[in-house]
């Protein structure tokens, strides 16, 4: 009986430190943000969504590690207007890393670490979403 109780108690403590632990984890990751800035560089909007958070970054990191390690390099049309500043917040590594989002689909983010501005043009569908994440919060 004395056992029983001993396995009984041990397998609450073990439930109850799972659900603390899913907690604060995900209390960690709605911590992480997307601040969209007009293109005066005011703050026009915090979108705290999960799924667009990723996605935003997904599409950011990707296009930042396929044109640094691409050899032709592009410019941004003369004619483009800036549509907003993107700012990607990381809370588990206070990490920051944002672009410009241009009309057409070009990006431009400025890496000061590499010394170099890096251009990209998205696709039209991920400008689309962009723009559609941007519009929705």
């Amino acid at each position: 009986m004395k056992k029983r109780y001993i396995m009984y108690i041990t397998f609450l403590s073990i439930i109850l430190i799972l659900v603390g632990l899913y907690f604060v984890n995900q209390n960690k990751e709605n911590k992480s943000l997307v601040n969209i800035y007009n293109d005066s560089n005011k703050l026009e909007k915090v979108i705290k969504n999960k799924k667009s958070i990723y996605y935003i970054s997904q599409i950011f990191g990707d296009s930042i590690g396929k044109e640094v390690g691409n050899k032709k390099t592009i410019n941004l049309p003369n004619h483009v207007k800036k549509v907003c500043k993107i700012e990607l917040i990381q809370s588990n590594s206070n990490d920051k890393g944002s672009f410009d989002l241009y009309e057409n689909g070009y990006a431009v983010h400025k890496n000061y670490s590499l010394g170099k501005t890096i251009v990209w043009k998205l696709s039209q569908r991920e400008n689309n979403n962009i723009i559609k994440i941007i519009k929705e919060g």
